[in-house]
């Protein structure tokens, strides 16, 4: 299954906030043979990095399926995307000992070939609006998550928990590892929204899902001024992406399949004109060796008519003539005299 081309209704927007002074969070979207990648990373680490790990992550992660080709392993390569931009970043931290505590979140969504994947790590989000209903598609890698999990905590205490904002997973930590879901069909209608958490923090679920309704530059601007309005403690990031355009088949394998089958087709149709050919132009030419059962080796006679073709047998003769050969009733005794299969 595919989508068609310039069928995907994109919206982004990135603020600072109203509290402070840089924006830590990254964001693209990027198209390619690989399919359609959106990411949003949310750097932490104050002014000792958390902007610069933001932005390794969405850089890295970007060129490693810009490199890829047509066919891979979706799953494989989220992995060793993100393992690259841990490896970078550690490193990095390494050659700038100030910025040792330096990490990001990741969020992640891949459209390809009618389906799509989601990766997070950290508590960046992502959303599905589907046939009128909203679902949260990540969970959670914070303590405040693991509280809720372990019956600690209720869900309204978890909004402004103290101690929300203490992730359990992120890249530049020791604990990095991706959360990768799918592929799951996509469907026309579907829209996916990524946020950081100074989006979702200052909105109710209800009003998340009433707002994905509008178009996906609108959505992200409602987004963001509503999350302001009642704080912007922190910075707010926010892509959406509406499938409206109509399902097709058209995957690598139907392309395959379709190839196969015009191969067949031109083999079948090649080899009825080889016999077309042969049969109107060539046949006629050749001679036609006619062999008589009659003990003696056969001749070969030029095509002639049905008349001809009796007259030469009546001439060779008749079973009653035969030297050599075996009469019917000989060959009936002769298959009496060997049974297969009986021992003597």
């Amino acid at each position: 299954m595919q989508i068609e081309k310039n069928r995907f209704l994109y919206g982004n927007l990135s603020d600072v906030g109203r509290v402070r002074d840089e924006n830590q969070d990254y964001y693209g979207r990027y198209s390619g043979t690989f399919g359609d990648l959106l990411l949003i990373c949310d750097g932490m680490g104050g002014y000792q990095g958390g902007s610069i790990a933001s932005r390794m992550a969405v850089e890295i992660i970007s060129e490693h399926f810009k490199s890829l080709t047509a066919h891979y392993d979706v799953k494989y390569e989220i992995e060793q995307a993100a393992m690259q931009a841990q490896i970078q970043i550690k490193k990095y931290q390494a050659e700038n000992p100030e910025t040792e505590k330096m990490g990001t979140t990741l969020v992640l969504l891949l459209i390809r070939e009618g389906n799509y994947w989601f990766a997070h790590i950290g508590d960046s989000r992502m959303y599905l609006k589907r046939d009128g209903k909203t679902n949260q598609l990540t969970k959670d890698h914070s303590l405040v998550q693991e509280m809720l999990d372990g019956g600690i905590i209720e869900p309204e205490q978890a909004k402004d928990h103290p101690k929300g904002n203490i992730i359990t997973r992120a890249l530049g930590t020791d604990n990095y590892s991706p959360d990768i879901k799918g592929p799951y069909q996509l469907k026309t209608g579907d829209v996916f929204m990524l946020c950081s958490d100074g989006m979702y923090e200052y909105l109710e679920h209800e009003e998340i899902s009433e707002y994905m309704d509008k178009e996906p530059q609108d959505a992200c601007e409602v987004f963001v001024a509503l999350a302001n309005q009642r704080g912007g403690k922190d910075n707010i990031t926010v892509q959406v992406v509406k499938i409206s355009g109509e399902l097709m088949e058209n995957s690598s394998s139907g392309k395959k399949l379709h190839k196969w089958i015009v191969a067949i087709v031109l083999a079948i149709v090649a080899l009825i004109a080889v016999r077309f050919i042969i049969v109107r132009y060539v046949m006629p030419t050749c001679p036609v060796c006619i062999s008589i059962k009659e003990g003696r080796e056969g001749k070969c006679l030029p095509l002639s008519s049905a008349d001809e073709i009796e007259e030469k047998i009546e001439e060779e003769g008749s079973n009653e003539d035969l030297d050599d050969g075996v009469t019917n009733d000989e060959e009936e005794e002769a298959s009496e005299d060997e049974q297969p299969g009986e021992d003597e």
